[in-house]
């Protein structure tokens, strides 16, 4: 399939000034997806799809336009780059969008030919373990609306007309479960959690139907909370949630467009001294080596112990502010380039273990949800769930309370980070580390 694409893709580009256009930029998503659902000891839903999309970016006299197909006929794609021609002209022109140049360097990640071997058998199974396995662990379980298990490969080819091809390939396995429980004051408790492994030899469920059984079950019976100013530990999974909301605080188009309070402080500290934030194109659940403008993906701090190293950028964003690009292009088919992250992560150089152990009293984040959040001025609410700790010892669940504060005010106030790293939220390019996070202190209002 990939030498394929690489042939279709540098026959059109060689028609390129028959075509009539003056930049031509093209890129082939390549997907193959497998997944079975079990609801209570029957197939619920499966999932069977092999998919294609073509994405078409035309420049024409500094005007740019973009289309997309779902066929590798060459007669459709030359129709596809005719229709991205037409859209540029009502663009616009923009000097600053421009294309990669070739690079030399190969990709240095590869998929594992395994996970595609997998049978739905296989997948059917492992969905019917995790299930029965629920079952059997208590009868405060109540249901499991939601259990399975799949795979996903895809393959990403790059080609443009300045000699560019560059390809990608990456897999994942996924299983999840979701499980609720009654306590004996009535109320329903339910806890999902989803694992991604890369290689098939790690494939294990057990583990995480052992997780979502033991947290389920201790949710149970929540105390009210109450208000005031408290210690906060933030567990992997909510800071991640918590990261992913600001994550466009550090993007070059917040930054050429006047939207982010970071614009200037390149160089300054905006965090406790504690705290790293890193963009790996080498770690997490999505290692690659190109972004999606076929550029160099580079490994980069954002923050490093505290001080504001560097914004993301892709070509465009990059011109736009006289700087080059960090590598960080997501997206390249239906639009233009935008910015997308790698794999970022919380980091320090100074990991804590057991992190609930350094307050006498605190509030321990399981779970985050209905989220007021400004990316411009910072400030959040989110409803939360969670345990009441005390001299590192968790009390009892907590439920029903709202935790309230500011994120460029909360990068300040870290006082410790977990030795913890979790991978979460994968995407085409990357996914989201996390680690426990303990903050000073964050408004509670609850009873």
């Amino acid at each position: 399939m990939k030498q394929k694409i690489i042939s279709l893709f540098q026959d059109i580009l060689s028609q390129k000034n028959t075509l009539g256009v003056d930049h031509l930029f093209l890129s082939a998503l390549v997907r193959q997806k497998r997944g079975v659902n079990i609801f209570k000891a029957e197939v619920d839903s499966v999932e069977i799809a092999d998919e294609i999309k073509i994405g078409v970016w035309a420049g024409f006299q500094n005007r740019w336009g973009t289309s997309v197909l779902e066929s590798l006929n060459p007669d459709a794609l030359k129709k596809a780059v005719l229709q991205a021609k037409l859209a540029s002209t009502y663009n616009d022109a923009d000097p600053d969008y421009s294309l990669a140049e070739p690079t030399q360097t190969q990709s240095t990640h590869t998929a594992d030919p395994e996970i595609s071997k997998i049978s739905m058998g296989e997948l059917e199974q492992a969905s019917r373990d995790m299930e029965s396995k629920a079952q059997k662990f208590s009868p405060l379980i109540k249901n499991i609306p939601d259990v399975g298990a799949g795979y996903d490969v895809f393959l990403r080819v790059i080609a443009n007309s300045n000699g560019l091809c560059v390809s990608e390939e990456a897999s994942m396995l996924k299983a999840g479960i979701s499980v609720m429980a009654q306590g004996s004051d009535g109320r329903m408790v339910n806890v999902h959690e989803m694992d991604c492994w890369t290689r098939r030899g790690d494939f294990n469920v057990q583990h995480l139907v052992d997780e979502v059984l033991q947290e389920v079950t201790s949710r149970i019976n929540p105390h009210p909370v109450a208000t005031g100013s408290w210690p906060v530990i933030f567990d992997p999974r909510s800071a991640v949630h918590l990261l992913g909301t600001f994550t466009s605080i550090f993007s070059g188009d917040a930054l050429y467009r006047h939207l982010t309070r970071l614009e200037g402080k390149l160089g300054e500290a905006i965090a406790s001294s504690i705290i790293s934030l890193s963009d790996s194109a080498s770690n997490g659940l999505i290692p690659h080596t190109f972004d999606a403008e076929g550029s160099l993906a580079v490994s980069k701090k954002i923050i490093d112990n505290g001080i504001f190293k560097t914004f993301l950028h892709n070509r465009y964003t990059s011109k736009k502010v006289g700087t080059t690009t960090t590598g960080n292009a997501g997206g390249g088919l239906e639009d233009p380039p935008s910015i997308s992250t790698m794999n970022l992560s919380w980091e320090s150089s100074q990991l804590t273990p057991q992190i609930q152990k350094l307050p006498k009293q605190a509030i321990l984040i399981r779970e985050m949800a209905g989220a007021s959040a400004s990316a411009i001025s910072g400030d959040f609410s989110y409803g939360a769930l969670g345990y009441w700790v005390e001299d590192g010892v968790i009390q009892y669940p907590i439920a029903d309370f709202t935790i309230a504060g500011n994120f460029f005010e909360l990068l300040k106030k870290i006082q410790a980070v977990g030795d913890d790293l979790r991978w979460f939220s994968p995407h085409l390019l990357g996914s989201m580390g996390g680690r426990s996070l303990l903050i000073d202190n964050l408004s509670v209002s609850g009873k």
